[in-house]
């Protein structure tokens, strides 16, 4: 049986199984790293592969969640659907002692 879509991040094979199966695909990443030049090295590497499949170049998502908020994604990022990050562990105040640096500390 045969997904009626594909879900990916990082790697760049969900999104030419996608394309092989002719079915959507989205891209959910979690980290702010540019991927422009991760995916023109990809379009190198894999050229062969997406010539076979009648592409030029890596398909682009149907739809892009990000978890990283808007307010400090990468200027040129890619449009994306924002997803809330929901914590998973129990939130605690910071303590003084955490931002303060302590006597004598050399800047960074």
């Amino acid at each position: 049986m045969d997904p009626d879509l594909v879900v990916g991040g990082l790697s760049h094979v969900p999104r030419v199984l996608a394309a092989l199966l002719k079915v959507p695909y989205v891209r959910h990443i979690w980290h702010i790293a540019p991927m422009a030049h991760r995916d023109r090295k990809a379009v190198q590497e894999l050229q062969p592969e997406l010539e076979r499949l009648g592409l030029t170049e890596l398909p682009a998502p149907d739809l892009f969640i990000d978890l990283c908020p808007p307010s400090i994604r990468p200027e040129g990022a890619p449009a994306a659907r924002s997803m809330r990050w929901v914590p998973r562990v129990s939130q605690s105040r910071l303590e003084p002692w955490m931002y303060t640096r302590p006597r004598g500390a050399a800047g960074c």
